[in-house]
């Protein structure tokens, strides 16, 4: 009967490689090989990254910030993502700054949640980095100055610039936050 854990540790080196630690638990149980994945997600709270345990249905999806548009040929859109994906449309309802969630690894759109008075957003910059809450105010600014974007939280007002605003629900987050 052998128990314990095995841990293995490997680093690639080179200055043409980023640094790299793998590491691989292995728990033995009466002849028996089981592998226990956990999965986390890294959210900023506080002002700290959080590591919060997600369990492996919510790994299927995943919402993405739209950064910009593109017009391709026959009026196809093609929406570039905060993550460096692309994805196809045919609707022309998206915006930049719109969040979508998709499926994964198939990367069909699930759900749109907008940009606009009353959604829920995460601030992902900034002095106020992780702080939740609702858009109360949209601004937009002409010339040089970024837009900004004021988000109500417990009763505290935070304004802060519209590209540190991310759009993670309309009256509930879509994805696992605490």
């Amino acid at each position: 009967m052998a128990r314990g854990i095995s841990l293995l540790l490997s680093k690639k080196q080179g200055y043409r490689y980023p640094t790299e630690i793998k590491i691989l638990a292995n728990l033995f149980f009466q002849k028996a090989f089981v592998v226990f994945l956990n999965v986390f997600r890294m959210i900023a709270k506080e002002g700290k990254l959080k590591l919060i345990e997600i369990n492996t249905a919510q790994t299927k999806h995943k919402i993405c910030k739209i950064k910009n548009k593109t017009v391709l040929k026959g009026n196809k859109i093609q929406l570039n993502l905060h993550d460096g994906r692309n994805i196809i449309a045919d609707k022309k309802e998206y915006k930049s700054g719109d969040t979508l969630m998709i499926t994964l690894p198939e990367q069909k759109i699930e759900n749109h949640f907008k940009l606009d008075k009353g959604s829920l957003v995460l601030i992902t910059g900034g002095k106020y980095v992780g702080t939740i809450g609702t858009i109360s105010e949209l601004t937009t600014v002409r010339g040089i100055e970024s837009n900004k974007a004021v988000v109500e939280s417990e009763g505290k007002s935070y304004k802060t610039l519209k590209d540190y605003v991310f759009v993670i629900g309309k009256d509930k987050p879509a994805i696992a936050l605490e």
